[in-house]
């Protein structure tokens, strides 16, 4: 089975590198890591105006060739957003010849990349970008109402009579567990995904192509593996497959229910992502720049010529010979020199 799905995923890599995506684009989605990111220390963004005098959605739909829905944020975030020239540049295209010079290393990136393609992935961003959902004034109430549920049962193990006041318990804890059930559903998207682009992103720093950045992104993966088996646990609310896995999850439901552990797990995560909101922008940001960078391979494989633009740090101006527009086929070519 792990062999056949591996294949699956090379022939659909094979199939699928350097080609135009075919797929919708919910471009409010899309566009949510750069809606509310902070963009002060650009030096210039690209506003709605101008996106929609330059076609820009038409642009990034030929220009967007990322796997993961996460780095289909981030190049739309890079594309509209012009930052001073930086050795990043330099960084960026010394990745991608690396992995010009390797295709299982392209389809190793394309591997990890493919986990983070489903559509809950575009939720990640709340995560570092949304204030989160505060505990109620009444929530002291909820670890006294757990603890007593965990006394009742040892105790009716010697006295059967102790049944009495768990059911009473339970009765209570049932109507705050599901009263709860919004706040746990507002990061039932988001929440299992972090969990997801940690592994995704220590699997990137594993290669050959990326392992040079492995240090510098220890502590925040580290951070983020502090709370992943708390958001681990959340992950049983997601979607079941089996009837197996339904009668699990029910158990699991009762045992929940009966000791308040949602809301006490919930609050206790967002309590600490609270302070590591840096950790997982990090993350996420090194994630979606690797897919950029495979992104922008994938788009050379594609166009019939490009360039690698040389930028100065000393003169002021603009020179290009044979440009060409990439939506108009067979155009005329212009060159030019602004100085």
């Amino acid at each position: 089975m792990f062999f056949n799905k591996k294949k699956k995923l090379l022939e659909e890599f094979q199939s699928t590198f350097g080609k135009i995506k075919s797929e919708a684009f919910n471009f409010i989605l899309i566009g949510r890591f750069f809606t509310k990111k902070d963009n002060t220390a650009a030096y210039h963004t690209i506003s709605d105006k101008t996106c929609n005098d330059l076609d820009f959605e038409e642009l990034f739909m030929f220009l967007d060739r990322t796997t993961s829905k996460v780095g289909q944020q981030y190049l739309y975030s890079t594309l509209r957003t012009i930052d001073q020239p930086t050795k990043s540049f330099e960084v960026q295209e010394n990745i991608i010849d690396k992995l010009n010079q390797s295709e299982s290393e392209q389809f190793e990136l394309f591997k990890n990349l493919k986990r983070l393609s489903k559509r809950e992935t575009y939720f990640i961003n709340t995560l570092f970008q949304e204030s989160f959902t505060k505990k109620p004034s009444w929530y002291i109430l909820i670890p006294f109402l757990s603890i007593s549920s965990l006394l009742c049962v040892i105790f009716s193990f010697f006295k059967g009579i102790f049944i009495l006041p768990f059911i009473v318990l339970y009765v209570i804890n049932s109507v705050i567990h599901y009263w709860n059930k919004r706040n746990v559903y507002q990061y039932l998207d988001s929440i299992p995904q972090l969990v997801k682009l940690n592994e995704v992103a220590k699997s990137i720093l594993d290669t050959r192509t990326f392992k040079q950045f492995k240090n510098d992104y220890n502590e925040p993966i580290s951070d983020i593996n502090d709370i992943s088996l708390k958001m681990q646990l959340l992950k049983v609310e997601s979607k079941m497959d089996s009837d197996f896995a339904v009668f699990g999850w029910a158990i699991t439901e009762l045992f929940k229910t009966a000791f308040l552990l949602e809301p006490i797990l919930l609050f206790g995560i967002l309590k600490r992502l609270e302070t590591k909101k840096s950790s997982v922008e990090r993350i996420y940001s090194f994630v979606g720049w690797a897919d950029t960078c495979l992104s922008i391979l994938s788009l050379r494989k594609n166009v019939d010529n490009y360039c690698i633009p040389q930028v100065s740090d000393t003169q002021k101006a603009i020179e290009f010979e044979d440009l060409r527009h990439p939506l108009i086929v067979d155009c005329t070519s212009n060159s030019i020199k602004i100085d």
